[in-house]
């Protein structure tokens, strides 16, 4: 709430709940966020989770995220189920900033995507354009994963409407607005394929 969270909506489409005591210390007094994953016939199961500490209120501190044991986070991506279903996907780090973003949004859980990850997009997402909006310290890792959504490969493992990067002044998207946020994707996306539509032209014989 601190952080302009709104509590009903993290309940309710991303299942987070609050855990006040637990066996082990360092997971009491944490939010407990399960991530989801599709099998093969559509239905969705638990993956893993992790568990946020909440600054002077969490027994433990530290690590700021509990992953679950033997969670494998490179082969899935955070509430990928919900951001498919819009035109624009929005590819952030964490799963707070996510969360912030809205249901277009999905979370790598790092800073880089594997190539679980890459087919998983391009092939739930083909039909979508990605804006790629990591943390502020992380401009050539977005940089990199951008170039790999546009340019294929023996895969095909491009998007079709491409991706465009999203470069924030300062911080993660956790630190600003919803609002703020969606208008200045948009704004990227607009200056994105104007400089395409210029390139195409300077190309042209």
């Amino acid at each position: 709430m601190s952080r302009g969270f709104d509590v009903v909506e993290v309940a309710t489409n991303y299942s987070w709940m609050y855990c006040h005591d637990a066996k082990l210390p360092v997971l009491a007094r944490r939010i407990f966020i399960p991530v989801f994953h599709e099998d093969e016939d559509g239905k969705l199961i638990m993956a893993g989770y992790q568990m946020r500490a909440i600054p002077s209120l969490s027994v433990c501190e530290e690590p700021k995220y509990y992953t679950a044991k033997g969670f494998a986070k490179s082969r899935v991506l955070y509430n990928l189920q919900n951001a498919k279903k819009h035109n624009i996907v929005v590819i952030t780090e964490g799963i707070t900033d996510a969360a912030r973003v809205g249901p277009q949004a999905i979370s790598l859980l790092g800073k880089t995507m594997s190539e679980m990850q890459l087919e998983l997009l391009c092939k739930q997402c083909k039909n979508s354009r990605a804006a790629v909006m990591l943390d502020e310290d992380a401009t050539s890792s977005a940089y990199r994963i951008m170039t790999r959504l546009n340019s294929g490969g023996v895969m095909d493992n491009h998007l079709r409407k491409g991706a465009f990067m999203v470069r924030l002044p300062k911080g993660d998207p956790g630190d600003y607005k919803r609002e703020w946020l969606l208008e200045y994707i948009n704004e990227c996306d607009r200056a994105s394929k104007r400089l395409r539509v210029n390139e195409v032209r300077h190309d042209s014989p």
